[in-house]
């Protein structure tokens, strides 16, 4: 793995972290999930850059 990709998968972890966290933070209630927006929005946020990172990985990894 080169240095790039390996900064990305990192990046991509924190992501992941990030949304358990959020998780850990608002309950895993599905119907809580729908009726607030700020954990909406968290969870969306942390996809959103989970997404960009593994566009940015290299055709090798």
């Amino acid at each position: 793995m080169n240095a790039k990709d390996e900064k990305h998968i990192k990046k991509i972890i924190e992501y992941c972290e990030a949304t358990a966290s959020d998780i850990e933070y608002f309950g895993d209630d599905f119907n809580e999930y729908l009726a607030n927006d700020h954990y909406q929005r968290a969870c969306a946020f942390n996809i959103i850059q989970i997404g960009e990172y593994i566009g940015r990985l290299s055709d090798e990894f």
